[in-house]
């Protein structure tokens, strides 16, 4: 385990791990990759968490999605969770730089300085999963 609490992977093997409640998600690629699990975001909580996870600008784009905001907002964090797992600059790096540039049914894009980010993602049931795997 590294001293960010990440799994240490072989040389020139990437790999990500993710948990929600029983279920569990690995993959390992030759390129940096990220996954996240999560369970969707109550009413509440993404009120609560909202300023924590996304900026303004990014806001805009979330109303603008056509989902329920819990459900944008959990995307949106996962998404930003899956970039972070696969960017080689993450210990430096805060949540709201991670920048979503733009949203469609298949993949979010995840702006992050000069690095740019293809997030894919998908819903089954009350549970958000991406990934990202990153040249």
């Amino acid at each position: 385990i590294g001293e960010l609490r990440q799994p240490v992977w072989p040389a020139e093997v990437y790999g990500s791990i993710s948990h929600c409640g029983a279920t569990a998600l690995a993959v390992v690629s030759r390129q940096p990759i990220g996954i996240d699990i999560e369970e969707i975001f109550s009413v509440q909580t993404a009120r609560e968490l909202t300023n924590n996870i996304i900026t303004p600008a990014e806001h805009e784009r979330l109303a603008e999605c056509g989902l329920t905001f819990s459900l944008a907002l959990t995307l949106a964090f996962s998404a930003k969770e899956s970039a972070f797992k696969a960017s080689k600059i993450q210990a430096t790096q805060g949540f709201l730089d991670y920048q979503i540039i733009s949203w469609n049914k298949q993949q979010i894009i995840i702006r992050l300085e000069d690095e740019q980010f293809a997030v894919h993602w998908q819903i089954k049931e009350k549970i958000v999963i991406t990934l990202c795997q990153h040249d």
